[in-house]
């Protein structure tokens, strides 16, 4: 089943639009149209990987991003390039100039610090040209995009996965599965934050998704219960646990049985870890598989063929 985003089509400002390089032009047309067609959030992403490939864009991240980036830099201010880039795209600002950029770094700051994520967004959206280019498009969608080119734009530091390599990860099933929803946005009753944190994965029916085992797709060390993390208002009551390897922390979710393990047990990679239920808010059996790495949350895809 794919996921479709709804969110309201990229408004391009005539305000901000004077003469656009083709090449960049195209794209933003490209990304509107994927957006007023309400495609999956993958196409999304791939979309915004060309658009870096651009040189016209390599130029305008060295000249107009870069030089303020490096001036905050002096300051203490550790400016991350995806918290500018992403939030420019998705409001459709196809001309960045320097005034823009810095309004962007003056939300988020908060006195001496950085905001969070969130909270730079929700400053953001009081600004123009950011508060009618958004539109509908939630915060939350905002933040996922942007984790998810974390590591894409150069800062790969953040997103260093210790020991770990991508041939350590596996797949959590002994079987492959269908994924009935992908990582990223996603409008349904039952999720009303429009984000998807993690993938699911079910066989043809209940029949034959219900009760079968999960295995650990890497080793670790148990670090959350479902009798640990009610404050974790993705679990919503249900069943699961989080395992941590290095800065990895992998959450298997919505399972039929509590959490086998005790938080601090350790595991090794291919360990059964439970059985897959619909516990919590699901509507159906299937397992809910959730990866962050240093507390950024990734699509799955990144590390594990699906």
């Amino acid at each position: 089943m794919v996921i479709m985003l709804f969110v309201t089509p990229i408004v391009i400002s005539a305000a901000v639009v004077a003469s656009p390089v083709v090449a960049i032009h195209d794209f933003f047309v490209g990304l509107g149209n994927f957006i007023f067609g309400s495609g999956d959030s993958n196409e999304a992403v791939e979309l915004m990987k060309k658009f870096f490939e651009l040189p016209e864009t390599k130029q305008q991240l060295k000249e107009t991003y870069q030089p303020l980036i490096d001036e905050e830099k002096e300051k203490g201010f550790d400016i991350p390039m995806n918290w500018l880039v992403i939030p420019n795209l998705l409001a459709g600002i196809e001309e960045v100039d320097e005034s823009m950029v810095k309004t962007q770094i003056k939300c988020m700051k908060d006195e001496e610090k950085l905001r969070d994520l969130e909270g730079y967004i929700n400053e953001l959206r009081k600004q123009e040209p950011w508060n009618g280019g958004f539109g509908g498009i939630s915060t939350t969608t905002i933040v996922g995009y942007i984790n998810e080119f974390t590591s894409y734009m150069g800062q790969e530091e953040s997103l260093d996965i210790g020991g770990l390599k991508d041939k350590d990860f596996l797949y959590p099933l002994k079987e492959k599965a269908r994924v009935t929803s992908e990582w990223g946005p996603r409008e349904i009753e039952i999720d009303p934050s429009g984000f998807h944190r993690g993938i699911d994965l079910a066989y043809s029916d209940n029949s034959t998704t219900c009760g079968v085992p999960i295995y650990a797709t890497q080793g670790g060390t148990v670090v959350e219960t479902d009798k640990t993390a009610n404050g974790q208002n993705y679990l919503l009551g249900a069943y699961g646990g989080k395992v941590r390897y290095d800065n990895v922390d992998v959450w298997y979710v919505h399972m039929r049985d509590p959490f086998p393990y005790e938080v601090g047990a350790v595991i090794k990679k291919g360990d059964f870890v439970g059985y897959i239920g619909e516990s919590g808010t699901a509507t159906a059996c299937h397992l809910h598989l959730e990866i962050w790495v240093s507390e950024v949350n990734v699509n799955p895809r990144n590390f594990i063929e699906f």
